[in-house]
C-alpha cells in the first residue's frame, strides 16, 4: 500500500475577476455518448477507454497565481513567502478549462477536427476510415473502423500524458456497457442499485408493472419514403413526425464537410438501421 499526498489549492478562496476570469469547460452531453455507442454499433467496431492520472496537473493557468505554503510544510528559513502556481493545480477554479485546452489543443495538432456542437466530442479521418474520441474530463474513450487506427491513438497518448489502459470499454458516464456481437448495451443497474441502498430500499417488496404491450414502437409508425431521388424514413416520435435522412445523420454525427465519407453509404444505412432498435 502507498501513500500519497497531493498538494491542493483553496479554490473557495479565490475571488472572480481578480484571481480567476473564464473557467467554462465543456461536458461530454450524454446524447452525444449514445450517439457515439450506436454508430459504433452499427459499425460494428469495439469501443476502449482510457483514463489520465493526475489530468489537471497537465494543464497551465494564464492568470499569475499565489498560494500559501501548505501547513506543517513550511520553509523555516522564508516563512514570509508564498508559492507561486505555474500548472494548474486541484482546487483552482480554472483547472479543468486548462486541462482541456491542454488536451483538445493536443488531439488537434494531431489531426483530430473538433465537433461543432460538442466539443469533447472528436474526429480523424485516415483515407476511407475514421477514429473518434470522445473525453468526459480524464475519461476518454475511442474506437475506430480500422483497429490499427486505435493502436497508434493509444501510444500517441502515452506519449504526452501519463495514461491508464483500461482496454474494451465496460464503464462510463455512468453507465454499464456490454459490447456483444449483436450490438453495444447500456444499462444503469449499478447506479439503481446504489439509489436503493442509500434509502434503504433493497429488501422492500417487489411490484411487478408488466410492458405496455399495445404502444407503438418506432417501427410501426416508419415508412420508407424516396423523395428527390432521396431515400427518407418517416416516422411518428413523441407524437411529432420526423424525417430521417443521410444528410441529417451526416450533420448529427459531423460528418457532413468537404472531404465527404464513403465510409457511410446510404444503402448500408437504411438496411441496417432497424438493428438499432
Amino acid at each position: 500500500m502507498s501513500n500519497k499526498v497531493r498538494l491542493v489549492a483553496q479554490g473557495h478562496t479565490q475571488e472572480e475577476r481578480i484571481d480567476y476570469d473564464e473557467v467554462f469547460s465543456p461536458i461530454a452531453r450524454i446524447e452525444v455518448i449514445r450517439l457515439f455507442l450506436a454508430y459504433a454499433s452499427f459499425k460494428d467496431f469495439v469501443v476502449y477507454h482510457m483514463d489520465v492520472k493526475s489530468d489537471f496537473l497537465y494543464g497551465k493557468i494564464e492568470e499569475e497565481v499565489y498560494v500559501c505554503q501548505p501547513l506543517g510544510f513550511e520553509d523555516p528559513h522564508f516563512y514570509d513567502k508564498v508559492y507561486k502556481v505555474e500548472k494548474a493545480l486541484y482546487g483552482l477554479h480554472q483547472a479543468p478549462r486548462a486541462w482541456y485546452e491542454t488536451l483538445s489543443t493536443y488531439l488537434l495538432y494531431n489531426g483530430f477536427h473538433r465537433g461543432k456542437k460538442d466539443k469533447t466530442f472528436f474526429i480523424r479521418r485516415h483515407k476511407g476510415d475514421i477514429l473518434l474520441v470522445q473525453v468526459y474530463v480524464d475519461d476518454i474513450i475511442f474506437g475506430s473502423t480500422k483497429k490499427e487506427l486505435c493502436i497508434a491513438f493509444e501510444k500517441k497518448m502515452h506519449e504526452k500524458f501519463q495514461m491508464s489502459s483500461l482496454g474494451e470499454l465496460t464503464f462510463f458516464f455512468g453507465f454499464q456497457v456490454k459490447q456483444k456481437q449483436d450490438g453495444i448495451f447500456i444499462s444503469q443497474d449499478k447506479y439503481v442499485t446504489e439509489i436503493l441502498k442509500k434509502y434503504g430500499f433493497t429488501k422492500v417488496k417487489n411490484a411487478s408493472k408488466p410492458m405496455e404491450t399495445q404502444k407503438p414502437l418506432f417501427w410501426t409508425t416508419a415508412k420508407e419514403r424516396t423523395i428527390n431521388g432521396e431515400t427518407q424514413i418517416h416516422a411518428k416520435v413523441y407524437g411529432k413526425k420526423v424525417i430521417i435522412c443521410e444528410e441529417l445523420i451526416k450533420r448529427d454525427l459531423q460528418f457532413r464537410d468537404e472531404e465527404g465519407v464513403n465510409c457511410l453509404p446510404t444503402a448500408t444505412i437504411f438496411e441496417q438501421i432497424s438493428l438499432t432498435g
